[in-house]
């Protein structure tokens, strides 16, 4: 019964490392597609933690959970499975503690930080008005551009991590389930194999050239030319 337990265990863990490595992808694509609001991040140096940052955070952290889960039930090494618990669950944290941080204060710091920013140093006014093509004036203005770009990062942001959230607890739930499975199966005994010479030794053949007394020829024999 463990043995197909441990099978249905390994299969479905596979399919999960293929999910996650698309939800990495997914990730990572956020940042392509808005690039204009990271760039402007980049430019005015948003302080705190920035979402370009979080972004990498995240991304690095769970692009490494596929790869190191797609091996960890296969290897049946109960250690590598305790390591990879750990390394699970502390990743399950920081995602918790990144869905939170985006969407309960990011905002907030971003619309301070830019206005902050966008008043104090003109060359940055400047270039984001000229880019972007936006004022104070204009019908909709620099923040609330951006901040309606972050609003999309945001959204998108918590639906990926909010699956991978999901996969990697998954994981973890099959990676425990397979530690406590009897993995060890049955000895295959290994046969002996007998030892059995071919061939004969140097001891035998001097042996075998050796005349008994007994046994010696004729002298008529012995005594011809």
């Amino acid at each position: 019964m463990s043995n197909k337990t441990f099978a249905s265990v390994r299969l479905f863990n596979h399919l999960l490392v293929i999910l996650q490595l698309l939800a990495c992808i997914s990730l990572i694509a956020i940042r392509v597609a808005f690039a204009d609001y990271f760039s402007v991040e980049e430019v005015l140096g948003i302080g705190g933690l920035p979402m370009r940052a979080v972004l990498i955070i995240t991304a690095f952290l769970n692009l490494i959970i596929p790869f190191f889960g797609a091996c960890v039930i296969d290897s049946k090494l109960r250690l590598y499975m305790r390591i990879f618990l750990v390394y699970d669950s502390l990743t399950i944290l920081i995602n918790g503690l990144s869905l939170l941080y985006v969407y309960g204060m990011f905002m907030n710091i971003f619309e301070r930080e830019f206005s902050k920013l966008i008043t104090q140093n003109q060359g940055n006014r400047m270039y984001i008005e000229n880019t972007y093509s936006c004022s104070d004036t204009s019908e909709v203005t620099c923040i609330q551009m951006f901040t309606d770009h972050l609003k999309n990062v945001q959204k998108y942001y918590i639906a990926v991590v909010g699956v991978i959230f999901g996969l990697n607890l998954v994981m973890w739930v099959l990676v425990r389930i397979a530690l406590s499975l009897d993995l060890k199966g049955k000895r295959v005994r290994v046969p002996k194999i007998k030892k059995q010479k071919v061939g004969f030794s140097t001891g035998s053949l001097r042996n075998k050239r050796l005349v008994p007394v007994g046994n010696s020829p004729p002298e008529s024999i012995a005594e011809q030319p």
